[in-house]
Parts: C-alpha cells; sequence; structure tokens
C-alpha cells in the first residue's frame, strides 16, 4: 500500500530582511514585537499545513493562548495583516484563507520534488510550471538522459530488430508488477521528503550562537528593541548583558532551536522573565552595573575618610585617643581591667 502523502513542511525559509519589510514594519510600529511575533507564528501554521491555512475560531484560540493575548486582540492583529496586504484579502474575506503569493511560491519551491495533482490545488493565486509524467501527475524532477545514453539509443534505434508477438500475462504477473511498482514509488516518496527535509534544513537557521546576538542585533528594529527595554526599565547595554547570559545557559544546557525566529523569540521571553526576577531590573538607565559599583565604593571611601578626619579632630581637641574618650563618656577607669569594666556596664543597664 502506497505511503500517505504530506502537505505540510516540516521548515520554512525566513528571509534575513523579514524585519525591514513595511508590511512588518507596520505591524511593529503598531503592535511592537508582539505584532511580528503573530505574523510569524501565523506563516508558521500556514507552512505546516501547506499553503493556505483556514481562519477560524479555534485558530484564533490556540495564537491568543501562544501569544498570551486576548482573543479581540488577535482579531485586531489578522484585520491588520489583511490590510498591509500580508496574506490575500481576497480570499480572506471570500473564503476566510490566509495565504500570498509569496508564500505560494516558497512552498512550491520547497515541494518541488513532489508528485501533484493540479485539481488538488485550490485558492491558487500563482501560475504553476507543470510537466506531465506517465502517471499523469506533476513531476519537476526528471532528470534528462546523458549524451552516452542518448547514442547509444540512437545506434539501437537504427539496427533492424524482429518483432515478435508478446503473450499476454497473467492475473498474478500483472498483481506481482502492480505490487513492485508501488514499492518503488513509496521508495521513491521517501527518497524525496529526505532530500526535502535536508534541504529546508540548510536554508534554515543553524544554532550557532558564537554570531546569533549579533545577527539578532542587527536584525531587529532599534525603535522595537528600545520600546522593549523601556517597557522594561532597561536601556540597551544591559539587555545585551542578559542576553548573553542567556545564550550561555544555552551552550551549556543544550538549548536548540528550529529557527532563527524561534530563537529570537524564545531570546525576548527569556530575557524578560530573568529581568522581572532580577531586583536591580528597575536601574536608572543611564547606570550601568559598572557604574553603580564604582558609585558605591567612591561612597565607602568618602565615609571613612570623614570619620578619620573627625576622630583625629576629636584626639587633638581633647588629648584623648579613642578609648579614653569612650571610658570618659560612661564614668569608667580607662585603666580598670576588662572584668571590672563588664560588672560596672552591668550596673549601668
Amino acid at each position: 500500500m502506497a505511503r500517505p502523502k504530506k502537505a505540510g513542511l516540516d521548515y520554512f525559509p525566513l528571509d534575513c530582511d523579514f524585519f525591514q519589510n513595511e508590511k512588518i514594519i507596520c505591524l511593529s510600529a503598531e503592535f511592537g514585537p508582539i505584532g511580528e511575533l503573530a505574523a510569524i507564528r501565523l506563516m508558521m501554521t500556514v507552512y505546516s499545513k501547506g499553503y493556505f491555512a483556514r481562519w477560524d475560531e479555534m485558530l484564533k484560540f490556540k495564537l491568543a493562548r501562544d501569544l498570551a493575548v486576548t482573543p479581540e486582540q488577535v482579531d485586531t492583529f489578522v484585520e491588520r495583516m489583511i490590510k498591509w496586504h500580508l496574506f490575500d484579502p481576497d480570499l480572506f474575506r471570500t473564503h476566510s484563507v490566509l495565504t500570498s503569493a509569496g508564500i505560494q511560491e516558497r512552498y512550491f519551491l520547497a515541494v518541488k520534488r513532489r508528485k501533484l495533482q493540479a485539481a488538488d490545488l485550490p485558492y491558487l493565486l500563482i501560475d504553476l510550471p507543470e510537466q506531465k509524467s506517465s502517471s499523469g501527475g506533476i513531476n519537476v524532477d526528471i532528470n534528462p538522459q546523458s549524451k552516452v545514453k542518448e547514442k547509444e539509443n540512437k545506434e539501437n534505434e537504427n539496427k533492424p530488430t524482429l518483432s515478435l508477438p508478446s503473450p499476454l500475462p497473467s492475473p498474478e504477473v500483472v498483481q506481482e508488477h502492480e505490487e513492485e511498482r508501488e514499492k518503488r514509488e513509496e521508495k521513491e516518496e521517501i527518497k524525496e521528503e529526505r532530500i526535502e527535509r535536508i534541504e529546508m534544513r540548510e536554508s534554515s537557521y543553524k544554532d550557532n550562537y558564537a554570531t546569533f546576538l549579533n545577527e539578532f542585533l542587527a536584525a531587529t528594529p532599534a525603535s522595537v528593541l528600545d520600546r522593549y527595554n523601556s517597557a522594561l526599565g532597561i536601556d540597551r547595554s544591559r539587555f545585551t548583558a542578559v542576553a548573553r547570559q542567556v545564550i550561555d545557559e544555552w551552550q551549556m544546557t543544550g538549548v536548540t532551536h528550529p529557527s532563527f525566529a524561534e530563537a529570537s523569540r524564545h531570546l525576548l521571553n527569556h530575557c524578560r522573565r530573568k529581568l522581572q526576577a532580577d531586583p536591580r531590573a528597575g536601574m536608572a538607565r543611564s547606570q550601568s552595573d559598572n557604574d553603580y559599583q564604582r558609585q558605591r565604593r567612591e561612597e565607602y571611601r568618602a565615609e571613612t575618610e570623614r570619620q578619620e578626619r573627625d576622630y583625629r579632630a576629636s584626639v587633638q581637641a581633647t588629648g584623648l585617643n579613642g578609648w579614653q574618650q569612650y571610658c570618659k563618656a560612661r564614668g569608667i577607669d580607662p585603666t580598670a581591667s576588662a572584668a571590672d569594666v563588664a560588672r560596672s556596664m552591668s550596673r549601668v543597664s
């Protein structure tokens, strides 16, 4: 029995200039980082199902749970994405379908080795180059024959052949051939799926944490990062220091991410939790940790010097050292033993 065919993708490419796209900038300007995450979440949903996804109540509540927002906010996110043509407005209004021409182009480029039936592809916004195979499907992975084989085939065609009538195969032979053909097709589908997964994995994000933070800071608009830092009461230098701590923890614990977008989302959430747990998260933005420690040391040094000056002035004025002044203030003989001092102190108390 043939293997069931897969519709969705395990990975999808995310362009390096994704956050510089005008549509994403509009979402970010209105909603901040949560708008960008909502767009990425919806794209992941679409690619996991194929090249389109139906918008319904179940998908809305699932997205609200993933983003930790209300369903009404999710409706607002989707309305803005439709307004800025992140998804096709006509298909959304007529069929409640989330898709776009760009999504379809990337999807069919990723599944070019699959055998697809044109009749089973609704809501198309692009034209597909079709190449008919012997089985009636679309097969874009037909390799041309080599020049040597073409020359051999031409030589064989020129040779005279003796054609004999071939006997009709028995039903058992026909069934056996059919089973072998199904097995070959199943092996081909498994091989094509493996190749597809390798290609998509190579084009997706690698867990290279040595350069991830620099790539994240370069890809994230400064206005988005400033709003994020302002909500937590920190500056960019403190965010960078906390982000480095989070990435070091990932490397020590072996945390991996399937894509750059997932790693970015995880970094923002992890930094937020870490800063909320830090009692100094609300420190003034103009003061870093090093400045804070330096200021405390200078205050301690100034206080010590002031006490030393007061002591020397007191000794010079009274002619008594510190112990003698202590005993005089309490009516204690400074030449008495420690036991006598203790007894006199107990009587006073």
